[in-house]
């Protein structure tokens, strides 16, 4: 756990990804830790990514705010 900070500063671009001689799924590997300490210690996860799992449970968006449905402005 001493190391969670790390784990959110990834913008999961896959540049990594693209470069690492193994091969490794770097972004599935850091999706998955954060998955983890989001079950397993919620209160390290950075208040900016609380804010948007929050929003997308909320909501639906990262935004918080309330979608237009499809054709609306049709």
């Amino acid at each position: 756990w001493a190391t969670h900070d790390v784990v959110f500063l990834c913008t999961m671009c896959g540049a990594c990804e693209a470069i690492c001689p193994s091969s490794l799924p770097i972004p599935q590997i850091v999706s998955m830790l954060r998955a983890r300490i989001n079950q397993q210690q919620p209160d390290l996860v950075p208040a900016s990514h609380r804010a948007i799992i929050d929003n997308m449970i909320a909501t639906g968006n990262i935004y918080g705010t309330e979608v237009e449905p499809v054709g609306a402005y049709a």
